[in-house]
């Protein structure tokens, strides 16, 4: 690719008459540059190393010494502008499929997909969607972010008004799901809740001949039971009739409430908020508890021996703490 090319794409300027007049392959990390490359600074870290690994230039969006003048040294206004500009250049009459997914559909793809060769899983870290943007391989690429796909004016899938595909559910609990899809019965350990979006993120990668085990499948932020035993130990799924129930994200809060409190008819729900996050909670809901500290919330989980308990995040501390104090001896 022409260094003037590569002028005209990101409306950069030159800082120098370099020797060279093409680039190979563009990369953002220092440690991928080889000899002809061009390396994309987004600070002064890894310049020295892109050079020493045989970069023929440099883009960047701030002030820095022209240390190689046989080397094309190019400033843009916006960096974040001109990787936009160089990524919708690539992408331009290309056979790629971007897939917006909602958080959860996200975090089965990134759980389960991460590793198929042609599947790239975008994140918010700009180095990282770069890199697997512009790795050839890769074909099909997940994200949140549809601003971002706007931003690029690039095509892309969202399951808004997605139909179903054919299927039959045979059995449905609070925390695992049984069901008829192309003939086969299956069971996964995702809520009843989330099982639409679940199906259809699955039926999409079918119709795209990307498998995923239904064995595997599971859920790490939303929605997650932890039954704990009567020394606060975390026990086998379903060993206790004393269940705590984690969500890390408080888009699904209050939608999670009510199917909590809708699906239970038989035991105690208890529910601890953050008082952080007590705006967020729909006021139709009274009997919720809102703690200021984690001593507080473990305190109240303790008085529950019995039932489920919904709190909004958890993290392994929390777990060893309420563990750890039953183990200090305190009684409640």
């Amino acid at each position: 690719m022409l260094v003037d090319d590569i002028l005209n794409i990101t409306e950069g300027r030159l800082l120098n008459t370099p020797f060279i007049s093409s680039i190979e392959e563009i990369h953002i990390n220092s440690s991928l540059v080889k000899r002809g490359d061009l390396f994309i600074a987004i600070n002064d870290d890894g310049i020295k190393e892109a050079i020493k690994n045989g970069a023929y230039g440099i883009l960047m969006d701030e002030a820095y010494d022209v240390i190689d003048d046989e080397i094309a040294w190019i400033r843009v206004d916006n960096l974040e502008r001109a990787l936009s500009r160089l990524v919708k250049y690539f992408f331009i009459d290309k056979e790629y499929n971007f897939i917006l997914l909602n958080p959860l559909q996200f975090h089965i793809a990134s759980t389960h997909l991460s590793n198929k060769k042609n599947i790239a899983i975008l994140t918010e870290d700009i180095k990282e969607n770069f890199n697997m943007l512009m790795n050839k391989k890769k074909k099909i690429f997940f994200t949140t972010d549809e601003e971002f796909l706007i931003r690029l004016k690039l095509s892309f899938f969202k399951f808004t008004n997605f139909i179903l595909p054919e299927h039959s559910i045979i059995n449905a609990s609070i925390f695992d799901t049984k069901f008829v899809y192309n003939g086969t019965l299956s069971h996964v350990r995702i809520a009843s809740l989330f099982f639409e979006d679940f199906l259809k993120l699955f039926h999409f990668l079918n119709d795209f001949g990307i498998h995923i085990e239904l064995k595997s499948i599971h859920i790490k932020d939303n929605f997650i039971p932890y039954f704990l035993g009567n020394k606060g130990e975390v026990l086998e799924f379903g060993k206790s009739d004393r269940v705590l129930i984690s969500e890390q994200d408080v888009l699904f809060l209050n939608q999670e409430i009510k199917y909590l409190l809708e699906s239970v008819r038989w035991s105690k729900v208890s529910i601890f908020i953050d008082e952080k996050n007590k705006a967020l909670i729909d006021k139709r809901y009274q009997d919720i508890i809102f703690y200021a500290t984690k001593q507080e919330l473990i305190d109240n989980i303790k008085k529950q021996t019995i039932g489920y308990i919904f709190i909004d995040g958890i993290d392994d501390d929390i777990l060893h703490d309420i563990k750890d104090s039953y183990d200090d001896g305190v009684l409640f």
